[in-house]
């Protein structure tokens, strides 16, 4: 399992099996900081807000700048979706030559690149 960097002492992994309708009563946004996967270290310029719903006894984020709609049953899994999403994004569009991407892949490319660094 991969590190979970979050911000304002939300603890992901402890808050985990409080019921859902109790994390979303006091969190609806999950501040995220930095990211820790795999090979990839991301640290966000301003904290990324998380937007959380339930939705058919999932947990979903959506994103519509990033295209991207993620889930899972817990936290955990909702975050680790989103840290694997961010991973596959960073190598696949930042870390690519704008040579090689079209031109919807290079406006993606600057938004997370306005978003997070590497550090």
């Amino acid at each position: 399992m991969e590190t979970a960097v979050l911000n304002n002492d939300y603890d992901v992994y402890n808050d985990v099996e409080k019921p859902i309708f109790q994390i979303f009563s006091q969190k609806p946004k999950l501040p995220i900081s930095r990211i820790e996967y795999k090979d990839l270290k991301l640290e966000f310029i301003k904290p990324y807000s998380m937007t959380i719903k339930a939705e058919g006894g999932y947990l979903v984020h959506e994103s519509k700048k990033m295209n991207l709609v993620i889930c899972g049953k817990t936290l955990e899994e909702l975050v680790e979706e989103f840290f694997s999403s961010m991973y596959f994004l960073w190598h696949d569009i930042v870390l690519e030559e704008e040579c090689k991407l079209h031109s919807s892949a290079i406006k993606l490319k600057k938004y997370l690149l306005s978003l997070a660094r590497e550090i």
